[in-house]
């Protein structure tokens, strides 16, 4: 890797340290109010670290719905992302990672979900996902995956959702607060990585189109130099022959 990307790492694994000591206070201290602080710190650390060692969304997604779905012991996990326009959302990772889920595509602005989470900005629990009416849309989706209860973090950037992370369980379960609550911990931390990845590959593009203009200046720069040349020793040719 190049050392702008090295640099662009190193901010990431500063960032999220940064935003797990706000949350939890000194490193390694849990606050006696988090019961179940040690495993919730694993997790991020697990999160943070996929996070810091890879600049590719696709694989931080991936890594975030193992971690998840072992964690929260469910057999399946997923995310999506919204694309700039927020007209479609794509499925980039799943667990297992053969899930026939991984690469769909659904259009979000009828997306009675998407909806759901932009206007409320928070977790969607659904003890019966085959029924619950948040969820009708995606009815076929569910039982096709056999999903029976389902919670999913909505993923924000700039106080906007970019997508999600889904838990899926296929069996009757519910959700308590503190499952919620470390989950959207991970969510947080993976808002913070997509931003990441993104504005590196932002930073990538306008790198790849300022050397590309640099080159293409310097090729018309040869060219009119070689042009000049030419005429000049065509010149003194001339001024010899006359001579």
């Amino acid at each position: 890797f190049s050392s702008r990307a090295e640099n662009f790492r190193v901010y990431k694994v500063s960032a999220a340290l940064l935003w797990a000591q706000t949350r939890f206070g000194t490193f390694g201290l849990a606050p006696a109010s988090y019961p179940e602080a040690p495993g919730e710190l694993a997790l991020l650390n697990r999160v943070i670290i996929a996070a810091a060692t890879s600049l590719r969304i696709e694989e931080v997604l991936k890594v975030a719905c193992r971690e998840l779905a072992l964690a929260f012991d469910v057999p399946q996990a997923s995310a999506f992302l919204l694309d700039r326009e927020r007209a479609s959302l794509t499925f980039l990772a799943s667990y297992p990672e053969d899930s026939p889920i991984a690469g769909t595509t659904l259009n979000a602005e009828s997306d009675p979900v998407i909806q759901w989470l932009q206007q409320h900005r928070a977790p969607l629990v659904a003890v019966d996902a085959q029924h619950d009416p948040r969820l009708a849309a995606n009815r076929d989706l569910a039982r096709r995956r056999g999903v029976n209860a389902l919670l999913i973090l909505p993923l924000m950037m700039h106080h906007e959702v970019i997508g999600a992370i889904g838990l899926e369980a296929t069996k009757p379960r519910l959700f308590g607060d503190a499952e919620v609550e470390l989950a959207s911990s991970v969510a947080a931390t993976l808002s913070q990585a997509v931003e990441s990845a993104r504005l590196y590959a932002e930073l990538e593009s306008y790198s790849h189109f300022l050397e590309q203009a640099v080159q293409e200046r310097t090729e018309e720069l040869r060219r009119t130099k070689d042009h000049i040349e030419t005429v000049l020793n065509s010149v003194g040719e001339a001024v010899v022959v006359i001579g």
